[in-house]
């Protein structure tokens, strides 16, 4: 209901995740999902210096990821 209320998918969409068709769909709604109830845990547990420092340390492993993929993106198409 969250992935089609959120507009994400669409129904026949979210049917084919919850059936097993389309598991690269799946791998990314689950990992979405995640994300996102990950995000409202640490809004909810750290105060605002321990975010600060979440933060930094989240910018720091997605710009060595980006840099990476970035040498390598046969491997992404």
């Amino acid at each position: 209901m969250a992935w089609e209320g959120s507009g994400i998918y669409g129904s026949a969409t979210v049917r084919q995740i919850l059936d097993g068709r389309h598991i690269y769909r799946s791998i990314e709604a689950h990992l979405v999902t995640l994300v996102a109830l990950f995000t409202l845990y640490i809004q909810v547990v750290f105060s605002d210096e321990e975010k600060a420092c979440l933060e930094d340390q989240i910018n720091d492993v997605v710009s060595a990821f980006g840099s990476y993929a970035e040498g390598t993106t046969d491997y992404l198409s």
